[in-house]
């Protein structure tokens, strides 16, 4: 069922908003798939549960879904991990020679030399995910998630960005590491984060990617540095660092919430 109104990224007023969701709709095929079929584990700072629920909500014109999955919903799909399919990107990654090696601990790869990535499809996938987060009122539950917010000022930035596919606004830093451990590869979250020191930093995961938004006029150069966006070499890592933060996040969650149902709580064992 639509609704009509003005879409929240081209602002065309009075056109049909299509059910949007905040991270794809395929994503949720993917995670439940990789589950057996059964309902994915939704997991808050207050409950655990096993549930299809989609958070979706009338927000985007059809021209403005199709914009988003042919500039990187589509190929992010393509190359995330996929049960029974495998992990594309990573395996690209594997194939090729990091310009710098600490083994498991970290890889840092030049994805100009690996031109299976498309890294303008990468980079407009994430920005998509933290902008959708910040300019509606997404819901699960029926209560209202807590997402981080750009700010009107970046908010725009991002819009106009994304409606016509050029630069990254100048004060956005964007990372991405490819999580190594496989047992982590089956899941997703919704954009997360808060303010550091002098700078914002907002991140998710997304079946097996790791992206990181840093923003504002302080964010450090040894940060910016490694920008997949903006950066010479459009970095990517792999690192033990990303795959904690990622386990870190879990137990966070999972320490304040509350199973119910027939379902037990997930535990995570560092490793």
């Amino acid at each position: 069922m639509s609704g009509f109104g003005t879409c929240k990224l081209c602002q065309s007023p009075g056109v049909e908003l299509r059910d949007s969701h905040l991270l794809p709709k395929a994503g949720y095929r993917a995670l439940t798939n990789s589950q057996g079929g059964g309902a994915p584990v939704l997991m808050n700072s207050e409950i655990a549960i096993a549930k299809d629920e989609q958070v979706r909500g009338h927000v985007f014109c059809g021209d403005c879904e199709e914009r988003f999955n042919k500039n990187g919903e589509r190929w992010v799909m393509k190359n995330c991990y996929r049960v029974g399919e495998g992990f594309a990107l990573k395996a690209a990654l594997d194939a090729a020679v990091p310009e710098h090696d600490e083994g498991n601990r970290l890889k840092v790869y030049s994805t100009t030399k690996v031109p299976e990535i498309d890294v303008p499809k990468l980079v407009y996938f994430a920005a998509s995910v933290f902008w959708r987060s910040s300019v509606h009122d997404w819901k699960s539950g029926g209560r209202t998630l807590i997402l981080p917010k750009l700010g009107t000022k970046y908010e725009e930035q991002f819009r106009q960005y994304l409606l016509d596919s050029g630069k990254l606004p100048e004060k956005a830093t964007l990372w991405l590491s490819v999580i190594s451990e496989e047992r982590l590869w089956s899941y997703f979250t919704f954009p997360y984060g808060d303010k550091e020191e002098d700078y914002w930093r907002s991140q998710f995961q997304f079946l097996g990617f790791a992206f990181t938004l840093y923003l504002g006029n302080l964010v450090p150069r040894e940060i910016r540095r490694f920008c997949l966006a903006n950066s010479a070499e459009h970095y990517i890592t792999m690192c033990k660092p990303a795959d904690d933060m990622v386990l870190a996040n879990w137990e966070k969650v999972q320490a304040k919430s509350k199973a119910l149902g027939s379902l037990a709580k997930v535990t995570w064992q560092r490793q």
